[in-house]
């Protein structure tokens, strides 16, 4: 966008800090932010990191989380899940 070095220059120069997902993604050259488009640029380490969830983990909370004491819940949907809590 043409306006995008405006957009980068205002709050004292924070621009792209102020709506950094916006700017990032759309003024990427004037917040000189490039590198950070591409998902391997960004999060090259991770691949040495295992998965933060495993199949069936998600399904396991919502089911744990029907069964907690002290707190009532209606399962309205588990497909997706859609818990009323």
């Amino acid at each position: 966008f043409d306006w995008c070095p405006r957009a980068a220059a205002a709050y004292e120069g924070f621009g792209c800090e102020d709506n950094p997902s916006f700017m990032l993604s759309k003024c990427s050259r004037s917040c000189n932010t490039c590198h950070l488009r591409a998902f391997e640029a960004r999060c090259s380490f991770l691949g040495s990191y295992p998965p933060a969830l495993q199949p069936g983990d998600i399904e396991t909370m919502f089911l744990r989380l029907n069964h907690l004491v002290g707190i009532t819940t209606s399962v309205l949907s588990s497909d997706p899940w859609l818990v009323l809590v």
